[in-house]
Parts: C-alpha cells; structure tokens; sequence
C-alpha cells in the first residue's frame, strides 16, 4: 500500500485503512483544514488513530477515532 496521499479526506483514508489495511497500517496525507500540515492515520487493532502535526510546530495532537 502506498504511504502518502495528497488531497485524501479524513473519511477516505479511515475507508482505505479498512477496507485494504491491516493492523499496524498507517498513511500519511496533508491536512484539508491546516496548510502545512500533515495527518497520519494509523490502524491498530480494527480502529482508526488521527495524528496531526503543523509545519511550524513540533508538537503533535492525538485524536483517537
């Protein structure tokens, strides 16, 4: 599975991760509410993670789905 995704919606990368994933699947794609900033969607065990980090921070936020 490819890693990175431009342009991808939060809905769409949580239908890929399920539908084609497995657990431990991840993708990374850029933020459609931050300019840069970059989402990485995770699958561990049946249920998707979001994790967000801006360009000019060095900090991430976690947002269990």
């Amino acid at each position: 599975m490819v890693w990175y995704h431009y342009g991808l919606s939060r809905h769409a990368a949580e239908a890929l991760l399920l539908s084609n994933g497995c657990d431990g699947s991840f993708l990374l794609r850029t933020s459609q509410h931050e300019a840069n900033c970059f989402a990485l969607s995770v699958r561990p065990f049946m249920n998707i993670c979001m994790l967000s980090r801006s360009g000019a921070d060095t900090s991430f936020d976690f947002f269990p789905h």
